[in-house]
């Protein structure tokens, strides 16, 4: 896929020492983050980069993103968060920081945004986004430092996501229609298949047919399931079937194996042909386009997304 993204999403809190608190109001946190399209790995990844201004204790969790997208033509303003938002500090992403230490991950917002906010990531759109926590609190903070109250959020300015032209897959099948419906969930969300036939024909499905192409934050992998040969019923043939199998039973290893944004692709090898029953059937492999599966990580360790792990996974 092909996109055109824009500037950096740039919000810088202070670039200089905090402010005696007026009035006992929070001033801004002595932090510089910003958030950048990394248009190399692809059209939704974007680098994650907080730096300290001043010595501080800092929060370092991707997962204290929030976006608001206003699609083109529309007034409406959609929210994105992480599935696994936090609603206080987890005590292990606090980091003591010296002035001009920079900590940088990467993220694929396709993991905060689902339905129509996804979809108008590809249509194109403006982004507001914001770091840390709606409202303060004493476990609610992005940056601490003895005799100084910081602000529990800091505002990025707003950017535009201009429209991803899609380009697809010469392998995608105009024959027989095979769809992956996006997904989300812990551990191994069921994945959701739908196989239709052409006009006029017919099919034989069962689920040991498909198999998928897995790519996600550790790299990519081919999941096939074990068959058993059969001798067709004439009563199961049809036009179209719809199946959810859990993706275990496809793979050797975990098909998710950390918590993150995987794009699988959907294949089917329709091997049984309708000769005996004098059915038009159609027979072949197919494959469908990437459906968009986002695995949470609650109660899983947080794993650091660094831009060098992403590279070694692409290669």
């Amino acid at each position: 896929m092909i996109a055109t993204v824009a500037l950096a999403v740039v919000g810088i809190a202070s670039l200089v020492s905090p402010p005696c608190a007026e009035a006992g109001r929070p001033v801004a946190p002595p932090l510089e983050v910003t958030l950048t399209p990394w248009a190399e790995m692809g059209p939704f990844v974007y680098r994650l980069s907080i730096m300290a201004t001043e010595d501080v204790r800092a929060v370092i969790d991707r997962r204290l993103l929030r976006f608001r997208v206003s699609p083109d033509g529309s007034r409406r303003r959609l929210r994105c968060r992480h599935p696994d938002r936090r609603s206080r500090v987890s005590s292990s992403r606090v980091r003591e920081m010296r002035e001009g230490q920079r900590v940088v991950e990467w993220i694929d917002i396709r993991m905060y945004c689902s339905g129509r906010a996804r979809r108008a990531l590809s249509s194109g759109a403006t982004i507001t986004a914001e770091y840390g926590f709606p409202r303060r609190g004493r476990r609610r903070y992005i940056a601490q430092r003895d005799g100084v109250r910081f602000a529990s959020r800091i505002s990025l300015a707003d950017h535009r996501r201009e429209a991803v032209e899609a380009v697809p897959s010469p392998n995608v099948s105009e024959d027989v229609a095979v769809r992956l419906s996006a997904a989300t969930g812990r551990r191994a969300p069921a994945l959701r298949v739908r196989v239709s036939a052409p006009t006029g024909k017919r099919l034989y499905f069962r689920d040991d047919l498909l198999w998928f192409t897995i790519r996600g934050p550790l790299g990519e992998t081919t999941c096939r399931p074990s068959r058993q040969p059969i001798n067709p019923i004439r009563d199961f043939y049809r036009r179209r079937a719809r199946t959810s199998v859990d993706p275990r039973a496809y793979c050797e290893d975990h098909p998710f194996p950390v918590p993150g944004v995987y794009e699988v692709t959907p294949h089917v090898d329709l091997v049984y042909d309708g000769t005996r029953y004098g059915l038009d059937v159609v027979t072949g492999t197919f494959e469908g386009a990437p459906g968009v599966v986002r695995v949470r990580g609650r109660g899983r360790a947080y794993l650091e997304q660094t831009e060098q792990a992403l590279r070694d996974a692409r290669r």
